[in-house]
């Protein structure tokens, strides 16, 4: 029966927001069985604290943003992805700002970290949510449902009407494929038509080509190299399975994605929790018993 983790020691991040552009420093600490994920605002006397799960989503516009007591942090999709990527269920997130830093785009700085951090068991077994009958959510020409299966897979396809990044598929099956090596990587996108326009909105004000893959109609932009042929849709897996993190444990299920963004996917993890006839939580799914995600790898082996 798999055991609940959490981190070593303390592990710290320092980086700018995308979106504000404000300096910003992160915290992860050890955090005792079955207290979950959940951030801290430090800068607020008192210290607030939100925790990591869907029920205190509130903005999910070109980011994942939780709140409570008044206050909010938002960009938290890489985080939990690179926490749900090195086996972690219990982590307290102290940050000294309303956003997670950018870091290079991707999930890869923090799990490197974690890893230099290192990760223990836990006196508690893991909990799993399992998917006992297929939910769907829609929003119009973009759907996401999930389907019972002893294992996470992810099929996500992403279309786009652009020269230089149109319909790219493609499925993860946690059985057979390194979330680490194939997915942690892969670093965030936009379009250089796009970038004046939000950046109007007030968007973007720590963005650059060294955290972000920019597209022109004739390809990525700055000299910038893809880590990946199809990043940017692994990309968007990556930024799912943050948000399926949400649920507040490990989630097992098949996921067929059809342009799902931040909203769709928390849509689909409200549901879940919510809909007690379709889903069931256990500490032993049914089928093969996977292994914690970060068992074994070390940092020189996410670009071997």
């Amino acid at each position: 029966m798999p055991s609940q983790r959490t981190l070593r020691t303390t592990v710290r991040f320092e980086g700018h927001g995308l979106h504000s552009g404000c300096k910003t420093r992160l915290v992860l600490k050890p955090a005792p069985p079955e207290s979950g994920i959940f951030f801290r605002r430090v800068d607020l006397s008192p210290f607030v604290s939100i925790p990591a799960t869907a029920d205190y989503v509130v903005n999910t516009r070109f980011s994942t943003t939780v709140a409570a007591g008044g206050c909010a942090v938002s960009c938290i999709e890489h985080l939990m992805a690179a926490l749900y990527a090195t086996g972690l269920d219990n982590v307290t997130a102290e940050v000294d700002g309303p956003e997670l830093p950018v870091m290079d785009g991707s999930s890869l700085p923090y799990v490197l970290g974690i890893l230099r951090a290192g990760t223990v068991l836990l006196s508690a077994p893991r909990k799993y949510l399992v998917v006992t009958r297929p939910l769907l959510v829609a929003a119009e020409r973009a759907r996401i449902s999930i389907h019972p299966a002893p294992f996470l897979r992810i099929s996500y396809t992403m279309r786009f009407r652009h020269p230089a990044v149109t319909t790219l598929f493609r499925c993860y099956d946690s059985r057979r494929e390194n979330f680490f090596t194939e997915y942690v990587p892969a670093r965030t996108f936009g379009f250089l038509a796009e970038v004046e326009a939000l950046r109007s909105q007030g968007l973007l004000a720590g963005g650059s080509l060294e955290n972000a893959l920019v597209f022109g109609d004739e390809g990525v932009v700055g000299g910038m190299k893809m880590r990946y042929g199809d990043e940017p849709v692994r990309h968007k897996m990556l930024d799912l399975a943050g948000d399926l993190f949400l649920a507040g444990c490990r989630v097992m299920g098949h996921i067929r994605a059809y342009r799902s963004g931040h909203h769709l996917n928390c849509r689909l993890v409200r549901q879940m929790l919510a809909r007690t006839d379709c889903r069931m939580f256990t500490e032993q799914p049914e089928g093969e018993s996977l292994p914690d995600p970060g068992s074994g790898l070390g940092a020189a082996a996410i670009f071997k």
